[in-house]
């Protein structure tokens, strides 16, 4: 087992890695730049660094400094979290010249492999796994619109070796492929990653989006997961999770499991892995590989017991897997949720700012992980997650009654959150019903419906609850002045002061 983790990473992700490498009796060191001073991850690891940078944006993904930061402080393996240079090939290798192991996979030729999504789909094709079609990798927009030719719009622009949505768009016709390439290799260029290939498949509309966790040992033990369906989306970022999929047939769970064991093998894989689906209809297709941990992998701990990102550390230091491998099955029902700091009516844009208060009343069977709280200032640099909330129930209509509770109690004020748009879609009839597929949400005109629809008869019980508090009870009046995201109700009432509906 390694002695010293770094931590490359902030956030909620920072303290799941803590508090694995605490379970796993190992050092945890993690550095901040002047943008996180006095985060909650300096609180609770047991050494903290400075890593030394002129451009807060730019320093998680300065692989040079942080292995030589890795370097300095004797850390035997580097822990990168998701995102920033969770599955940076040229990490991996600078880490490796010092000595040092990335906490992703331990196979270089499967991290390559992952890397290049159409030859990961023609590896998958080869055994027998279909794929969603999709053609060759091209270096140039002429080539783009020639291979387009091939298939059926809508199709989706994707970099060749992007990661979390990055550089992704979907065209309707072959006049905006041009663009498309401009984003693609742009937007990469920005995570500090020169990408001039891309390629393009089919926009499968209507599809759900389904992963499976997929962790396996240096001595061939496999172990696959739960399936999480993750279709409820937004600019292809997922922000609200459901284990087991609750609209898929068994023929498919059992189609998507076997699958996702085959391309792992195939690829004699080392680690934990996201291998990831689209069904629609009765079709089943592979999408790639995520080689890192991801957000919504923190479920399974609820879910089967059992601690990923231990057991991802485990898999790295070369040991064998520490519990039963083969299928796991699901005890109960798990939804996860990330709660961010934007505003769902202004395209999502993020609200960093000064947190003035952050609280959520507890819920049993709901947990919180997060590293917000009243008086936090949030940075502009990074992404806007400040918590991901888990809850379990051992059917689908107690977790979600469980997490209606959650979201309702659920406070912050000085930025904006999409809380609302978290309640809305979890208050939905279609979230019970058939779920969301990848497709919905992608336009304002459907969030604003879906925004109408979760609140019928809304604003007349909140006129009516602020004219009363304005009559009767000054303390009701300011709690309804806030601004803020807190109970729907006080912040649909709040509004109507906005919009100068009541009078005063």
């Amino acid at each position: 087992m390694f002695k010293k983790i770094l931590i490359a990473n902030r956030g909620i992700i920072r303290l799941a890695c803590i508090q694995a490498s605490r379970e796993l009796g190992v050092v945890s060191s993690v550095f901040h730049v002047a943008a996180d001073l006095r985060g909650v991850g300096e609180r609770f690891a047991d050494e903290v660094c400075v890593l030394e940078t002129k451009d807060p944006f730019s320093a998680f993904y300065d692989a040079e400094a942080i292995a030589t930061l890795a370097q300095d402080i004797g850390a035997d393996a580097v822990h990168p979290g998701f995102g920033f240079l969770a599955e940076s090939h040229d990490f991996m290798g600078k880490l490796r010249e010092l000595g040092i192991r990335l906490i992703s996979s331990a196979s270089d030729d499967a991290v390559a492999q992952i890397q290049n999504k159409p030859l990961l789909k023609s590896l998958a094709q080869s055994i027998g796994v279909r794929a969603v079609p999709g053609t060759n990798a091209v270096d140039n927009a002429a080539s783009l619109r020639q291979v387009a030719q091939e298939l059926h719009y809508p199709l989706i622009v994707k970099p060749v070796s992007g990661v979390g949505g990055v550089g992704l768009s979907v065209v309707l016709k072959a006049e905006e492929l041009e663009a498309a390439f401009v984003r693609a290799t742009s937007r990469m260029q920005r995570t500090g990653v020169v990408e001039e290939e891309v390629f393009v498949e089919e926009f499968l509309s209507g599809a759900r989006h389904i992963e499976v966790p997929v962790l396996r040992d240096r001595f061939g033990n496999v172990a696959v997961f739960p399936e999480i369906e993750a279709s409820v989306q937004r600019r292809f970022q997922k922000f609200l999770s459901v284990s087991p999929a609750q609209f898929i047939s068994e023929r498919q769970r059992n189609y998507i499991a076997t699958s996702a064991r085959r391309i792992i093998e195939e690829l004699e894989y080392i680690g934990l892995a996201s291998v990831e689906f689209l069904v629609l209809g009765d079709d089943v297709f592979f999408l790639e590989i995520n080689s890192s941990i991801q957000p919504n992998h923190l479920l399974m701990g609820r879910l089967t017991g059992i601690n990923l990102v231990r057991e991802q550390i485990r898999a790295i230091a070369g040991e064998r897997v520490a519990f039963s491998v083969g299928e796991l099955q699901a005890r109960g029902v798990v939804v996860g949720l990330v709660v961010n700091a934007e505003d769902p009516t202004a395209d999502f844009a993020p609200s960093p700012g000064r947190v003035d208060e952050f609280s959520m009343f507890s819920v049993p069977g709901v947990d919180v992980l997060t590293t917000c709280s009243g008086g936090k200032e949030l940075s502009s640099y990074y992404d806007p997650m400040i918590a991901y909330v888990t809850g379990y129930g051992l059917t689908f209509d107690e977790v979600h009654r469980r997490m209606l509770s959650a979201l309702e109690c659920f406070y912050i004020s000085g930025v904006s959150s999409n809380l609302s748009l978290l309640r809305a879609v979890m208050g939905s009839r279609r979230f019970v019903e058939e779920g969301f597929k990848v497709s919905d949400l992608r336009s304002a005109t459907e969030l604003e419906a879906l925004m109408r629809e979760s609140r019928p008869g809304m604003e007349e019980l909140a006129a009516a609850l602020a004219a009363l508090a304005i009559e009767n009870d000054t303390g009701v009046k300011q709690i309804i002045s806030q601004e803020g995201e807190g109970y729907s109700l006080w912040n649909f009432a709040a509004r109507f002061f906005e919009r100068g509906r009541i009078e005063i």
